[in-house]
């Protein structure tokens, strides 16, 4: 089985930057702080290898781009599977008690631009 490129948008790289900076302030030693994140990759970079595993939440009904969702402890990674290319673009990364059905029609809105 072929492996999957994942990318990150900037929306998502953002969203990372602000869980790291989050998560520096939360945690008081600086190892829990390395594992949290680094457990926080090693779920986004799970994505080369099942990236079909995750539940459809979502289809944007103009392109038809599928959106999946990864749980990652109290986030969520929503993402998409282009499988021609073999490549996983994961688009945001948010806490898990957000609207994600309103995030997914936002989302939709910015692939039409």
């Amino acid at each position: 089985m072929d492996s999957f490129y994942v990318a990150l948008t900037h929306s998502a790289e953002k969203d990372l930057r602000e869980i790291a900076m989050l998560a520096k302030d939360y945690f008081q030693l600086p190892d829990s702080y390395r594992r949290y994140m680094e457990n926080i990759e090693h779920r986004i970079l799970s994505l080369e290898h099942f990236p079909l595993s995750k539940r459809i939440c979502g289809t944007n009904r103009y392109s038809g781009a599928e959106f999946r969702l990864l749980k990652i402890g109290n986030f969520i990674a929503i993402y998409t599977v282009d499988h021609p290319n073999l490549r996983v673009n994961v688009m945001r990364i948010v806490y898990s008690k957000r609207d994600i059905e309103l995030l997914i029609a936002k989302l939709c809105a910015e692939q039409l631009r």
